[in-house]
């Protein structure tokens, strides 16, 4: 450690929207750390989705290794890396139970620990994965592609599904590849036209594309129905829209799933008519953040079989976060990040399956998990999509709870990174749909990490 300064930049939060950039001490090494020298780190936002403050946010981080704890094997100065921003107890009622994900102390830095918006962050040598292939800035996607991975897991398709994802945001799209590569047959992405859905198009994330009107979808949602009278073995709602998840069920067809995927307000509530559920057997689950994904999210990223060239399409220095805010809330970001400094081209070698996640410094900023002023979670995962018209299917008599009415195309679509877009929304952290119960998105996102972007 003798080389390295004894000072750092970071940006810090003192509280939700109150940041400056400061110089803070290097974080402490502890005798299992690794410390890295941040290259780039990803999740912009303003929120506070479980975040502890002061903060230095960052979930998503990656550089090179700078210094190892005493303790530390398998690790050179200067290898790539990236980190998975996790940190579990192992000691309470779940962690004992093999259930990690829901351990009752879950940490993540850049949310409840400082993170990577800062010259250096220490991690534990067991959350830091080498990387070869991807690009500073790409590797950034490496977690909330980690919250894609378990949701994959989660979902486990059969071969031949029918999928149809609500949503066209980063960790959306991830999923989608993933899933067209893992059992689904054919699959379906349903947002609204612009820069996340001719992206879709890019990465040839689906089979099919349903870009829906941000005025009047009927038209599209109609289409939609005519086109698959039996509906889809999976439907996806990476949104965040509570109205355009209410309205999937009506897509899932008999014996299949309902994944929730986007990330949402704790007073959101949907309406589902229990004999519904019961009499088509339909399943309904959750997915939020990972633990233990990096390693196959890194042979897929790494590999090039998941495509992410153009999701990041905004990069900023630290001094400009303000900035990378207003590229969130003014939508001309799909997702950002800040770089530390001009990147250089990474080196192609062969894929070697230990990815490193690079560990975030020490911060200070609220995390929205995924939910992007930028998808999941799914831990996080970053975007709000706009709200879809219900559907006619939707039943009628089924009381509402407390639905919010449709909100401006502008809001929705605030939340795009937390969770990708909605059927007629862009994407979790980015628009809501107008009218015609179309919300957009809300502001990542899949903590999914805490995003998270579920």
């Amino acid at each position: 450690m003798e080389s390295l300064p004894v000072q750092m930049k970071a940006l810090r939060y003192e509280k939700p929207e109150d940041w400056s950039i400061v110089t803070v001490p290097l974080p402490e090494l502890r005798d299992n750390d690794v410390l890295v020298q941040v290259k780039a780190c990803g999740h912009i936002h303003e929120g506070e989705f479980i975040a502890k403050f002061p903060l230095i946010p960052g979930h998503e981080t990656v550089g090179v290794v700078a210094a190892i704890g005493k303790n530390v094997h398998g690790f050179s100065i200067g290898d790539r890396v990236a980190a998975d921003n996790s940190e579990l107890c192992n000691e309470c009622f779940y962690c004992r139970r093999g259930q990690p994900l829901l351990c009752e102390n879950f940490n993540a830095h850049g949310v409840t620990m400082n993170g990577g918006f800062a010259e250096y962050c220490a991690y534990p040598a067991a959350k830091v994965f080498k990387i070869h292939n991807l690009s500073w800035v790409d590797a950034t996607l490496l977690e909330p592609a980690s919250c894609a991975c378990h949701g994959l897991e989660k979902i486990r398709p059969k071969l031949g599904s029918h999928v149809l994802m609500f949503g066209a945001g980063p960790t959306g799209l991830m999923l989608a590849q993933l899933l067209r590569q893992n059992g689904g047959c054919k699959v379906t992405i349903a947002a609204p036209g612009g820069l996340k859905m001719d992206l879709a198009k890019n990465l040839d994330a689906a089979d099919e594309y349903i870009e829906l009107s941000r005025s009047d979808p009927a038209k599209q949602f109609a289409q939609l129905r005519a086109e698959n009278p039996y509906g889809f073995d999976i439907v996806v709602e990476a949104t965040g829209s509570v109205r355009i998840l209410e309205d999937s069920i009506n897509y899932v067809r008999r014996g299949g799933t309902l994944v929730v995927y986007g990330v949402y307000s704790n007073a959101d509530r949907v309406s589902w008519p229990p004999s519904k559920i019961f009499g088509d057997e339909i399943t309904i689950l959750g997915s939020f953040s990972e633990t233990y994904m990096f390693p196959a999210t890194i042979d897929y990223l790494d590999s090039g079989k998941v495509k992410t060239e153009g999701i990041v399409n905004k990069t900023f220095k630290l001094e400009e976060f303000g900035e990378a805010l207003e590229s969130i809330k003014n939508k001309s970001a799909i997702k950002a990040a800040i770089v530390f400094d001009d990147e250089a081209p990474a080196p192609v070698v062969e894929a070697e399956t230990n990815g490193v996640s690079v560990p975030e410094e020490e911060a200070t900023n609220g995390v929205t998990n995924g939910v992007d002023v930028d998808e999941a979670p799914n831990g996080v995962s970053e975007e709000t999509v706009e709200e879809v018209p219900a559907t006619e299917e939707v039943v009628e008599e089924a009381p509402v709870v407390e639905v919010e009415e449709v909100v401006a195309v502008e809001e929705a679509v605030a939340a795009e990174e937390v969770v990708e877009e909605a059927p007629v929304v862009e994407e979790k952290t980015e628009e809501k749909v107008e009218e015609t119960p179309v919300a957009e998105e809300k502001p990542e996102e899949k903590v999914n990490g805490v995003d998270t972007t579920n």
